[in-house]
């Protein structure tokens, strides 16, 4: 998924920019965080590919993580440029 311009679109009204969607995504996977480590990546992937009415009967993935993985990856991008415009 990593690199991936996958249509994220049907995950979340929150958003219409896919460009932005994926990056924010892409971001989320390449940095090191704790949160990261608390879910199957290669699973939630698969989910997340399958679009939000084919997971079936196993979630890995949902609107509402996907909404919070989103928020999570802007709020860290900004603090990010914050952190180092203090220093």
């Amino acid at each position: 998924m990593l690199g991936l311009q996958l249509d994220l679109t049907p995950w979340t009204t929150a958003c219409t920019d896919n460009g932005l969607m994926n990056h924010l995504l892409n971001l989320f996977r390449t940095h090191n965080n704790i949160i990261r480590r608390v879910f199957f990546r290669f699973l939630f992937g698969e989910d997340l590919c399958a679009g939000p009415g084919n997971i079936g009967s196993r979630s890995f993935c949902s609107l509402f993580l996907v909404i919070v993985l989103l928020a999570i990856s802007y709020v860290s991008e900004h603090m990010h440029h914050i952190f180092f415009l203090l220093i």
